[in-house]
C-alpha cells in the first residue's frame, strides 16, 4: 500500500493509527495499515497533533472531561490568577483529591499562599480556568485537512478503492496543505457550537445517556462540494476538501440543519431543578449519506 501523503510505499508501516487520534479518546476507528506511512504518521503526531493538543482550548477541554492521552496520562486545565498573569493548573491526583499548582515552579510559593488565605477565610482564591474550544487557526485546519483525506480513504477502503484518492489530483492541494503546509496560505475552517458541552446521547452499543464527546461526519452539498465535519463536545469545525473557501458550506447552512440531516435534534428538559440537554435520535452516518442523496442527487 502506497501512503495517503507522501504517496511512497508504506508496507512496512508498524503502528495502529486512528482516524481520530487518540488524545481525543478514540479507539474504534482505525485506519488500514500502511493508509499512513510512519514518517508521515511521526510528522503530523509532532507538527500538527502535539500543538493542537497541548494549546490552553483542547488542553483545558481533555483536562476536565479527563480524557487521557496515548500513554494514558490526563492533562491538567489550565488557568491563571484573576488580575496577574501567573499561570496555575489544575488536575486530580491518584487518590482523586485535586490539586493545584503553578505551571511555573518558581511562582509556586505564590500561589500557595492563595490556597492558604483560602483556608483561613474559607472563600474561593480568584483562579480561572476557562474552558471555550477555540484552537489556533493554523494547527486546526491542517489537522481537519488531514482528517478529511483520512475519513475519504476509510469510508472507500475497499478493493483498492483509496488508491484513487491517493492518485487523485484535485485532493494534492489539501494533501499538501495536510503534509507540508504548503499551496496556499490559510485554509479555512467553519466554527460553530451545535449543542451545550454537557449534552447527553444515547450510547449505541449500551442505550444508556453519556455525555456527547467527539465524531465526524462527510457531507456532500449541491454545488457540488464535499466537506468533512468534526465535533467536539458540541463544536463543529467543517472544511471543504476540495479547496480553501467555507462559502458553500455557509450557503449549505442557511437551509440545512446538521443535527436534523442526522436524524438528531437537540432537547431541552429540566431534571432535578436544572436544565439538562439530550441528542435524541441516532446519530447515523448513513442516515446523513441518504440525506445528502435525497436532496441533492436526486435519489
Amino acid at each position: 500500500m502506497r501512503c495517503l501523503f507522501c504517496k511512497e510505499a508504506s508496507h512496512n508501516a508498524k503502528g495502529v493509527e486512528h482516524l481520530i487520534p487518540e488524545s481525543f479518546g478514540s479507539k474504534k476507528l482505525v485506519l488500514p495499515k500502511g493508509l499512513v506511512c510512519d514518517k508521515c504518521n511521526n510528522y503530523f503526531a509532532r507538527k500538527v497533533e502535539r500543538p493542537l493538543m497541548s494549546h490552553p482550548s483542547l488542553r483545558n477541554v481533555r483536562g476536565w472531561y479527563q480524557v487521557p492521552n496515548k500513554k494514558g496520562k490526563m492533562p491538567s486545565v489550565l488557568g491563571h490568577i484573576a488580575g496577574t498573569e501567573i499561570q496555575i493548573n489544575m488536575k486530580l491526583d491518584k487518590n482523586k483529591k485535586l490539586q493545584i499548582k503553578a505551571e511555573k515552579a518558581s511562582e509556586q510559593k505564590i500561589v500557595d499562599k492563595y490556597l492558604k488565605d483560602m483556608e483561613t477565610t474559607g472563600e474561593f482564591p480568584p483562579f480561572i480556568f476557562p474552558i471555550d474550544i477555540d484552537p489556533p487557526q493554523k494547527e486546526m485546519s491542517r489537522f481537519l485537512a488531514m482528517l478529511a483525506l483520512e475519513a475519504l480513504a476509510l469510508r472507500f477502503s475497499y478493493g483498492n478503492a483509496e488508491e484513487k484518492i491517493i492518485d487523485e489530483p484535485s485532493y494534492d492541494l489539501i494533501r499538501d496543505f495536510a503534509r507540508y503546509g504548503k499551496g496556499v496560505e490559510e485554509w479555512p475552517y467553519h466554527r460553530q457550537v451545535l449543542y451545550p458541552m454537557d449534552t447527553l446521547m444515547k450510547h449505541p452499543d449500551s442505550g444508556e445517556w453519556v455525555q456527547v464527546g467527539f465524531g465526524h461526519d462527510i457531507i456532500l452539498t449541491p454545488y457540488p462540494e464535499t466537506y468533512v465535519s468534526f465535533n467536539l463536545y458540541g463544536v463543529q469545525f467543517t472544511i471543504n476538501v476540495g479547496g480553501p473557501s467555507i462559502q458553500g458550506y455557509e450557503l449549505w447552512l442557511e437551509d440545512n440543519d446538521p443535527l436534523e440531516r442526522t436524524g438528531n435534534r437537540l432537547v431541552k428538559k429540566i431534571v432535578d431543578g436544572q436544565e439538562k440537554f439530550y441528542l435524541e435520535g441516532d446519530f447515523c452516518m448513513k442516515k446523513g449519506a441518504e440525506y445528502d442523496r435525497k436532496n441533492w442527487l436526486g435519489e
